[in-house]
């Protein structure tokens, strides 16, 4: 009852990284503000959350990161035009639309949709400081190229977590 129809309409491989769009009717009446959750049914009870890096009437994109084995990585690496999907919501998560000042996103690479969601916004656009840490800058650094994500710093893990006295002091300056 609660659930929209979608199906994928366009998937786009990005490295570890896959753009994906879905579209469907029941998607139009949706009242998605950026920073929204959507929950996608991947069969059984098994489902996954993304943030929509955008959604425009009856198309929404989404940044999958495709990284283990676990099911939302599963799907984005397996994803097909045509394929169909049951959603639920959007559901709010974070408040993007109402910042009144230039923000910091400090994540990792699942966050990509979440910074182009935010860079959507009046304050977010070309204000919007953000870094990630990453497992490989060349397998990001396309994709935010991609996704027209500039500005962003990368930082890649190095053992013992010792990539982020860099974030520390990057935020810090």
């Amino acid at each position: 009852l609660f659930t929209k129809r979608c199906e994928v309409a366009h998937v786009e491989a990005l490295g570890p990284f896959r753009l994906i769009r879905l579209c469907g009717p029941s998607l139009r009446a949706a009242a998605w503000t950026p920073g929204c959750k959507l929950e996608l049914f991947l069969g059984g009870w098994v489902k996954r959350a993304y943030t929509p890096a955008s959604w425009h009437e009856d198309e929404v994109e989404l940044v999958a990161y495709v990284h283990g084995d676990g099911p939302g990585s599963v799907w984005a690496a397996e994803a097909c035009v045509g394929q169909r999907l049951a959603a639920f919501g959007p559901r709010a998560s974070l408040r993007l639309d109402g910042l009144e000042r230039p923000a910091a996103l400090i994540g990792d690479e699942t966050c990509l949709g979440l910074l182009r969601a935010l860079r959507s916004t009046a304050a977010g656009r070309n204000v919007v400081h953000a870094a990630l840490e990453v497992t490989s800058i060349a397998a990001t650094q396309p994709a935010l190229d991609r996704l027209e994500l500039d500005g962003v710093r990368l930082f890649e893990r190095r053992d013992g977590d010792a990539h982020l006295r860099d974030v520390e002091a990057w935020f810090d300056g």
